[in-house]
């Protein structure tokens, strides 16, 4: 397992997170472990997955195939999202502080 997937709490619910997931008609958030998300990547469909970090943190290091959509701009983030409601959406960032 990579360090970046070892140190990065994966988040599908953090701080202002759940309201805009719901405000964007989005079914339901939970958090998920880090194994819960192997698992998850390697389902079919496998999730789509956004690293809600600033753009300099993940230039530093980000999760494979994860795409860059700072929650610091709701606009965009809301404008952002997938037009397909059924499909899994993971979001990470640092983690609770």
């Amino acid at each position: 397992m990579s360090s970046p997937l070892r140190t990065l709490l994966v988040a599908v619910a953090a701080l202002s997170l759940p309201a805009l997931a719901q405000d964007a008609g989005l079914p339901s958030q939970r958090l998920v472990t880090s194994a819960e998300l192997v698992a998850l990547l390697s389902g079919t469909p496998p999730p789509i997955v956004f690293d809600v970090r600033t753009g300099e943190e993940f230039a530093r290091s980000h999760l494979p195939g994860s795409t860059l959509l700072p929650w610091s701009d709701p606009q965009r983030f809301v404008s952002e999202l997938p037009a397909e409601k059924s499909q899994t959406l993971v979001f990470y960032c640092n983690g609770p502080t």
